[in-house]
């Protein structure tokens, strides 16, 4: 799905508006999270693009329909889909110490906060924080929808709204920082000083190599750190200023 939501930038760079929206659908169906990247078709007036994403999840709705029938949506919209926004689908996420030290979504913020003695919250908190959140993905995603500069410049806009989207689930797996890995790749060209170098060093070790920690409060302190980080990072990301190429030893 992140390949996909790429293509859907590459197409829509390239005004393909009815292959980038077709690809959006297919992304947005399978994972959901994707269809977040719709607001720039709306916010960027591609009606074209919103059209061929309707259309396409019209006509692939409508084949599922057609070869399973109405139990299989059923089940889905008032089932399954309803259980894992509110947490119930996923009961594991609070269990056990490893699963709060793992979750890297804002969903799981309340129940690091309660592992380590600081406040006594759960399920209740942490399904205002998801609902606060999806507010805040609106906000943010309309912001960088209108942000101006060079492919590359808008492309990690547009990966760092990827990765914040992918966190809107109630548990997100550090599996989901594959996308983080996307985005440094392109922030290598922006590598200008050698503070820059070592800074990106940093970040790279921070959110791509894990470490074993014994004590079980002392890594989900560090979990609880590394998330407040990585939500610096992506909002970094899509509020800084654009800056010309070059190299200097400061």
């Amino acid at each position: 799905m992140i390949c996909i939501s790429l293509l859907v930038w590459v197409y829509l760079e390239k005004n393909k508006d009815t292959i980038a929206g077709t690809l959006l659908s297919i992304a947005t169906l399978a994972k959901i999270s994707p269809g977040l990247l719709g607001i720039f078709f709306i916010v960027q007036k591609k009606y074209k693009a919103v059209a061929a994403t309707v259309i396409a999840t019209m006509i692939i709705c409508g084949v599922t329909y057609f070869v399973f029938g109405t139990k299989v949506w059923h089940d889905f919209i008032f089932y399954h889909l309803s259980n894992v926004q509110t947490g119930r689908a996923l009961a594991f996420l609070a269990d056990s110490s490893d699963s709060i030290k793992f979750n890297q979504a804002p969903f799981g913020i309340p129940f690091k906060l309660s592992a380590l003695g600081i406040f006594d919250i759960g399920w209740k908190e942490a399904r205002w924080v998801g609902n606060i959140y999806t507010v805040f993905l609106f906000i943010i995603t309309s912001f960088a929808a209108i942000r101006k500069g060079s492919p590359q410049f808008r492309l990690t806009i547009w990966i760092s709204v990827m990765m914040f989207a992918s966190l809107r689930s109630p548990f997100a797996a550090p599996f989901v920082l594959l996308t983080v890995s996307f985005l440094l790749l392109l922030l290598v060209c922006e590598l200008r000083s050698i503070r820059s170098i070592f800074l990106f060093i940093v970040v790279f070790i921070l959110f791509s190599l894990q470490f074993p920690i014994a004590n079980t409060k002392i890594a989900i302190g560090y979990s609880l750190v590394r998330v407040i980080l990585l939500y610096t990072f992506l909002l970094w990301i899509l509020f800084r200023r654009e800056r010309p190429f070059g190299f200097s030893r400061v």
